[in-house]
């Protein structure tokens, strides 16, 4: 959150997906060991995704609501990795790729209005659409991209993960919905 423009767009393109990478090319080969550590991770990814949710809808900083929002689809993805289900997997690989997308650009929006205004508060930005409607135009639909909405690849991801998890564990899958609309809130 208090990295450069360019720092946070390569942390969120880049640096977040290796240790994902690592959860795909180490981890999931080994069945058994990912079997026995499943519940740990479940717990500690579903207690992330809620802390993050809540802290990100008291956030009034740009940059604070997109990196709080990075933990929770991060561990969306995660989760859908560990459930151990095709849909599961291939959910969480989408919306890692989507996120490394959707996050940089908002980072990379975040930035240009920190470096002409030099203050990233979101009431300082009410009528950003009469001066610069293409910015405003761009910002919306990463936004709208973030809280994965229809039609968009991180909805895609999200809903593979959704189903991988709902086919893993039914509780599971309907507190990480829930949860899910929790962060969603936090970026209208």
């Amino acid at each position: 959150m208090e990295a450069s423009t360019v720092g946070s767009v390569i942390l969120a393109a880049l640096m977040l997906k290796l240790g994902l990478y690592g959860i795909i090319r180490f981890n999931l080969p080994l069945v058994n060991s990912l079997l026995y550590f499943q519940p740990i991770a479940y717990s500690l990814g579903i207690t992330s995704i809620f802390y993050a949710s809540l802290v990100s809808i008291r956030q009034l900083d740009m940059k604070r609501i997109v990196a709080y929002s990075s933990i929770v689809h991060m561990n969306i993805a995660m989760l859908g990795l560990l459930s151990n289900t095709s849909q599961g997997k291939m959910g969480g690989v989408v919306l890692i790729l989507s996120h490394g997308l959707v996050s940089a650009l908002l980072f990379f929006l975040i930035g240009a209005l920190y470096d002409r205004a030099q203050s990233k508060l979101i009431f300082y930005y009410s009528g950003l659409t009469a001066i610069l409607p293409t910015f405003s135009t761009c910002l919306f639909l990463g936004s709208v991209a973030n809280i994965s909405f229809p039609l968009t690849f991180s909805f895609i991801g999200e809903l593979l993960a959704f189903v991988g998890l709902f086919s893993s564990n039914s509780l599971l899958g309907i507190i990480v919905i829930m949860s899910s609309i929790l962060s969603s809130i936090s970026s209208m």
